[in-house]
């Protein structure tokens, strides 16, 4: 109630602000929390207008927002469809995983991770490059993909948390096979990591296996166990 009347109080300063400017402060609030900008478009008329654009829609923060709502309705079901529709890379990205890992809808799967990759989620990056590696021939793009993660600051470490709380309420209904690790020297270079994957990235430098590790882990998470784990 109190940030109600806050932003109610702000009304007279607001209506005198350029609209587009409104529209970039609301998408701020957007990005940063789900409930202030709810909270935003109940306050008033105007706001509510403003924060009916397209451009809202792909800023907002779906972090507070199931990926699988628990009691789905139009309503809900109308604000995904609205994310995805405008670009919401984080909506395009859990799409993805739901589709092609649980839905098993392979081609919209990867279409809609492709598109959330090409907007720059990391994290559709990893699990588009898995994907691909486990069932191209051609293995280039999906280390490619792979290696856009590895150069990144956030790194793996951060793709994993965020596939495995993307996955936490889904069932698998895709399950991914890891093709052979093709490395001469794969031995060698997997004693250097005990367990799974840590925090330090550097441990693996060869290219192959460290793809392999990540192939591994995902493989692992869709089969709910550690099934690929010594593969």
């Amino acid at each position: 109630m109190k940030r109600t009347r806050h932003i109610k109080c702000l009304h007279p300063y607001i209506f005198s602000l350029p609209n587009d400017l409104v529209l970039e402060i609301l998408a701020r609030v957007a990005a940063s929390s789900f409930t202030d900008i709810l909270n935003a478009k109940l306050s008033c008329k105007f706001l509510n207008e403003i924060a009916n654009n397209d451009y809202i829609y792909q800023q907002v923060s779906l972090e507070k927002v199931p990926v699988i709502p628990w009691w789905p309705n139009k309503q809900t079901s109308s604000f995904l469809d609205r994310c995805k529709k405008s670009g919401n890379v984080e909506a395009l990205y859990r799409q993805g995983v739901i589709e092609y890992l649980s839905a098993c809808n392979l081609e919209s799967g990867l279409m809609y991770l492709r598109m959330a990759t090409n907007s720059g989620h990391l994290g559709a990056s990893y699990v588009l490059g898995v994907v691909l590696l486990c069932n191209n021939d051609d293995d280039e793009e999906g280390i490619n993909f792979l290696n856009i993660v590895h150069n990144n600051v956030q790194g793996f470490e951060e793709c994993r948390q965020q596939l495995q709380e993307v996955t936490t309420c889904l069932w698998f209904n895709n399950y991914l096979v890891p093709k052979p690790n093709n490395c001469l020297m794969q031995n060698e270079h997997l004693k250097k990591q005990r367990g799974w994957p840590t925090d330090n990235e550097n441990v693996i430098q060869c290219e192959a296996c460290r793809c392999h590790r990540e192939i591994k882990f995902v493989c692992s998470l869709c089969s709910h166990g550690e099934k690929f784990y010594n593969y």
